[in-house]
């Protein structure tokens, strides 16, 4: 393949070619020409994205403990939730325009792709193509990577910080804090991740919400994700109303099918 076609063809999935013959074999040239190429379609994109001037808050890290604050208390241990809330700075990445370039120096080619178009439908403007996945948010690498919409006030079932700090807590351990303790902060199952980040989303946003029904509101998750177990997360929300925080992460957690 031509470099042109490698590009075009990583641009419509996110997955890079499979050897970088295109370059020479030089796969720190290709990897830095593909991401200045993401940076030049974000910049071409915003001249004419109706959102491109939406910036985050001036205190970024107060609104995201402010908004997690909760969850985090309730599901950590106080030494594991204070660890945490000193460690938020240098796990928040706010990508905007001005910062693609610098976050994509941190990411995988893939990440990077999923990122750059997590920013475009951000700003209103076309992902780089049809297959890209419909994201609010990222966390990978240790940190947390969300766009200043992520910041808007959260609706009745939407709170991307949430969902992507509650990530955070199946990724981070104890010890990577500074905490004499192995494993993780919550140690969810890899098949629930995102009936975890879900349950605790749409359980911090349920004040803002009309009451419904637990099974209809994990239905309609399950069709626009298809990773998430719908009668778990429905029993963790029942949980949740019974138990709080603690009622959830047991739901979650446990061994036994929700019923």
């Amino acid at each position: 393949m031509t470099r042109s076609e490698c590009i075009e063809a990583w641009l419509q999935t996110g997955a890079p070619p499979a050897d970088w013959s295109a370059w020479d074999g030089d796969d720190a040239r290709a990897t830095a020409s593909m991401r200045r190429i993401l940076v030049r379609i974000v910049d071409h994109r915003a001249s004419g994205a109706p959102l491109a001037r939406r910036r985050p808050p001036a205190d970024p890290v107060a609104v995201l403990w402010a908004r997690v604050a909760p969850m985090v208390e309730a599901l950590l241990a106080p030494a594991a939730a204070a660890a945490l809330r000193a460690a938020l700075p240098g796990r928040l990445r706010v990508v905007t325009r001005g910062s693609l370039a610098a976050c994509l120096s941190e990411l995988s080619l893939e990440d990077g792709w999923s990122l750059t178009n997590i920013l475009l439908e951000d700003m209103g403007a076309p992902p780089l193509s049809d297959h890209a996945p419909q994201l609010d948010g990222l966390c990978t690498a240790g940190c947390v990577w969300v766009p200043p919409g992520a910041f808007a006030p959260p609706s009745g079932q939407i709170d991307v910080l949430v969902h992507e700090v509650a990530h955070l807590l199946h990724t981070l351990s104890p010890r990577g804090l500074g905490l004499d303790k192995d494993g993780l902060l919550v140690d969810v199952p890899d098949d629930q991740y995102e009936t975890f980040a879900y349950a605790c989303e749409l359980w911090a946003c349920r004040a803002l919400r009309e009451e419904q029904d637990p099974l209809r509101l994990a239905r309609d998750i399950c069709l626009a994700d298809s990773r998430v177990d719908g009668l778990r997360l429905a029993h963790a929300l029942e949980a949740a109303g019974l138990r709080g925080w603690a009622g959830l992460r047991d739901a979650v957690l446990s061994d036994r099918p929700a019923a």
